[in-house]
């Protein structure tokens, strides 16, 4: 069995200062890959809205030239999402003849305007 000893040797801190930073670059990386910061959640845009991008590059030319380029513009239009919620599906029992009221709660998680026929 062989130990390694650092006192005294060139460089003497380099090998903790290291593992320090490896074990803070690990800690961090964890804490990232866990969601430990809240991030913004954005709600999708609404049915019937135009979203358009064009996309532009940088680069210097053989003659050490800056030069821009600019791509085609284009523009897409949402489309509806038709999605309902039902909360809390329910059972009820009445005798022929009596009336029974069932109270449920219809919700749209759509991306626009809808109307529910029940």
């Amino acid at each position: 069995m062989s130990t390694m000893t650092l006192k005294g040797a060139k460089g003497e801190g380099d090998f903790f200062r290291l593992r320090f930073w490896g074990a803070v670059l690990l800690v961090l990386g964890a804490i990232l890959a866990l969601g430990a910061f809240p991030t913004t959640a954005q709600a999708a845009p609404i049915a019937g809205t135009t979203i358009g991008n064009q996309a532009s590059a940088t680069y210097r030319d053989n003659n050490n030239v800056d030069r821009i380029t600019v791509s085609n513009s284009v523009q897409t239009t949402v489309s509806q999402i038709y999605t309902a919620r039902l909360d809390q599906s329910q059972t009820k029992v009445g005798a022929p003849g009596q009336t029974v009221a069932f109270a449920h709660t219809i919700a749209n998680n759509g991306n626009g305007a809808d109307s529910y026929n029940l």
